[in-house]
C-alpha cells in the first residue's frame, strides 16, 4: 500500500512542478505565488547553485548544465516530441490489453479513435509551418492591420531583413519570423502560429479527452472489483478514507490498469489547464506573445510612460508608409479592418511627453524642405496620458466566435 501512496505523491508533485514550469511565466501568474515559485525554480535556485559550483569546480558543472538546458529549450530537436510519443505508446500498451476484455463494443470503437487523435494532431502541428519567407511575405503583410499599440509599421527584422508583418515575431529556434506568433512549442518541435494554431488546440483537446477517458475507463473496470472485495454487502459503511484505501488495495493487485488510471487522473489537469488558457486567449483576441506585450503595456501605463492620440488627428503628419510595402492600404488587408481610434506611444522617462517632429532645412531653419533632417520640436498637445488599459483598443478582438473563425479559416499564406 505504501508504494502506491508514494507513486501518487510523486505524480502529483511532478505535475505541480510541470505546471509551474510551463505556466509560471505567464502574465496572469506574474504577481502570484505561482509566478514567485517559477522565479525561484528558474532564477534564484539556479543562481545559488551556480555560485556554489563556481566555488567548488570553477563553473564546470554550470557550463555543462547550461549547454544541456540551451539545447533542450532553445535548439530545434525531436527529443520532447519523442518523449511524448513514448509516453502515449507505453501507456496504451500497458493499459489496453488487460482492459479490452472488460469493455463493450462501443468502447472497442472509441479506444482506437481517441488513442489515434493525439498522434494525428501532433504530426500535423509539426509538419505545418507558419514561417514567413520572401515568397509569402507580401501575403503575410496583408493578413492583419497594424494596431499602432503593440505593432507598428516600418520595423525591419534584423535577421530576416524583411519588414515585420503585424502580429509576427522572429523565432530564433525556427530561424524565421512567424505569422501570428503564439509561442514556440517544444512538444511540436515547431512554432505555433497562423497555420497550425488550430492543430495545437486540437492536440490539447484530444490529449485531455484521452486522459479523462482513460481515467473513466479504468475506474469503471476497477469499481466493481472494489465493491466486491471491500464492500461486499450494502450494510458495509463507506467513507472517503475507506474508499480511497480500497482503490489502493485493488490497484496493487491490478498494477497495469491501476497505474495508467492514476496517471491519466493526475495528469489530465495539465493539458486541460493549457487548453482553457488558450480558450481565454481566443476570448480576449490575443496570442501568448501578445498577452506578454499587453502585460508590459499595463506596467508601463502604471509607470506613466504611455500616451495616446486620435488617429485621425495624426494621419496628416504621419502618413502611411507605402514605400517598399511597409504598410498596405486598408483595403488591401484581408482582416475585417476596424482601425482603432487611438495611436499609442511609450516614452522612456515618466512625465516625458511626445513632441512634434519637424523637418530641418539645409539652412538651419524649420520648414518644409524635403531633404532636411527630422528633429524634435515642442510638446505635441494632441497626446494625452493613458491612465488605464481599458482606454486602449484591441483591434484584433472580433469577439470569441470571430476570433475562433480567424483561427480556423484565415490560414492562407
Amino acid at each position: 500500500m505504501e508504494p502506491i501512496k508514494t507513486i501518487i505523491i510523486s505524480i502529483l508533485s511532478l505535475s505541480a512542478l510541470v505546471f509551474v514550469a510551463l505556466f509560471g511565466r505567464l502574465p496572469v501568474f506574474r504577481k502570484t505565488p505561482i509566478g514567485a515559485l517559477h522565479r525561484l525554480l528558474r532564477l534564484h535556485i539556479p543562481r545559488s547553485l551556480a555560485r556554489l559550483d563556481r566555488a567548488l569546480t570553477g563553473g564546470c558543472l554550470t557550463r555543462t548544465l547550461h549547454a544541456t538546458n540551451h539545447y533542450l529549450l532553445y535548439e530545434p530537436h525531436p527529443l520532447v516530441a519523442l518523449f511524448f510519443f513514448t509516453l502515449l505508446i507505453s501507456g496504451q500498451a500497458i493499459f489496453i490489453p488487460p482492459a479490452w476484455p472488460h469493455v463493450s463494443t462501443l468502447h472497442h470503437l472509441l479506444i482506437p479513435l481517441l488513442c489515434s487523435l493525439p498522434y494525428l494532431f501532433l504530426h500535423l502541428g509539426n509538419i505545418t509551418h507558419p514561417s514567413i519567407t520572401p515568397s509569402n511575405h507580401p501575403s503575410a503583410m496583408r493578413h492583419y492591420p497594424y494596431d499602432r499599440t503593440l505593432f507598428y509599421p516600418g520595423q525591419i527584422c534584423r535577421t530576416c531583413h524583411l519588414p515585420k508583418p503585424p502580429r509576427s515575431k522572429h523565432c530564433s529556434l525556427c530561424k524565421s519570423c512567424i505569422a501570428r506568433m503564439d509561442h514556440h512549442c517544444i512538444w511540436l518541435n515547431n512554432c505555433v502560429g497562423k497555420n497550425n494554431y488550430h492543430y495545437f488546440l486540437l492536440l490539447l483537446l484530444s490529449t485531455t479527452l484521452l486522459c479523462v477517458y482513460g481515467a473513466y475507463l479504468g475506474f469503471s473496470i476497477l469499481s466493481p472489483l472494489i465493491t466486491k472485495t471491500s464492500f461486499p454487502t450494502s450494510n458495509t459503511r463507506r467513507t472517503w478514507s475507506s474508499t480511497f484505501h480500497a482503490y489502493l488495495n485493488v490497484i496493487s493487485f491490478h498494477p497495469r490498469l491501476g497505474s495508467v488510471t492514476l496517471l491519466c487522473t493526475l495528469s489530465s489537469p495539465l493539458p486541460f489547464g493549457l487548453f482553457l488558457y488558450h480558450i481565454y486567449l481566443l476570448w480576449a483576441g490575443m496570442t501568448t506573445n501578445e498577452s506578454e506585450k499587453w502585460a508590459d503595456l499595463r506596467d508601463d501605463i502604471a509607470d506613466g510612460l504611455v500616451w495616446k492620440a486620435e488617429r485621425a488627428a495624426l494621419l496628416g503628419d504621419y502618413p502611411r508608409l507605402r514605400d517598399g510595402g511597409l504598410e498596405p492600404e486598408g483595403k488591401e488587408v484581408r482582416w475585417p479592418v476596424r482601425e482603432g481610434r487611438w495611436w499609442v506611444c511609450r516614452m522612456r522617462e515618466e512625465g516625458e511627453r511626445p513632441r512634434v517632429w519637424v523637418r530641418k532645412d539645409g539652412e538651419g531653419g524649420d520648414g518644409g524642405g524635403e531633404g532636411g533632417e527630422m528633429v524634435a520640436g515642442g510638446v505635441d498637445e494632441r497626446w494625452v496620458r493613458v491612465r488605464s488599459l481599458a482606454e486602449v483598443d484591441n483591434v484584433y478582438d472580433l469577439g470569441f466566435w470571430g476570433n475562433l473563425g480567424d483561427v480556423l479559416w484565415n490560414r492562407e499564406m
